[in-house]
């Protein structure tokens, strides 16, 4: 029986560990990608704190700049 192809670039599970991983890691622009993907998704989620503060600045920091290419070849906007 042959593996299936899968996509993973449509799946909530991958960017939330992205979320998080690049988020541990002090990346929060990246983290802030990986949020918005999530919403795109259907998926929100709510930040409090310090960390909230940290993805806010990361997510003007996205606007400002012109789309980059992501895994996968698709375009954060």
């Amino acid at each position: 029986m042959k593996a299936k192809n899968v996509n993973y670039a449509d799946s909530p599970v991958v960017w939330f560990s992205v979320m998080e991983a690049e988020a541990s890691r002090g990346n929060y622009a990246r983290a802030a990608e990986a949020k918005r993907r999530l919403e795109r998704l259907g998926v929100v989620i709510k930040l409090r704190g310090k960390t909230a503060k940290k993805f806010t600045e990361a997510e003007r920091g996205l606007s400002q700049r012109k789309p980059t290419v992501l895994d996968g070849g698709t375009y954060a906007c």
